[in-house]
């Protein structure tokens, strides 16, 4: 069994050897006008714009699914009301 002592040297030992750990840098491409395409190689108009972009996010359920109430129930999770079908 090791003592406090022990354990405590070798996180230092550790944290010292992450010090000099180097990765790579990582390529991002994402999809504009129809194709993927290196983030690293846009103008510098067109990076301001990707920073200011927001994620589409589909909803879970969708709502024009949901018009025959007679087949669906309300449930709630997180506060948040859903139907969901019988």
């Amino acid at each position: 069994m090791k003592t406090i002592k022990e354990i405590d040297s070798e996180i230092k030992a550790l944290k010292e050897l992450l010090q000099n750990v180097e990765g790579s840098k990582t390529e991002v491409y994402t999809r504009i006008v129809g194709y993927y395409r290196s983030v690293k190689n846009w103008n510098r108009g067109k990076k301001e714009e990707y920073a200011h972009r927001l994620p589409f996010k589909k909803p879970i359920i969708d709502k024009e699914i949901l018009t025959d109430t007679e087949n669906y129930e309300e449930a709630s999770e997180n506060g948040t009301s859903l139907n969901i079908k019988r």
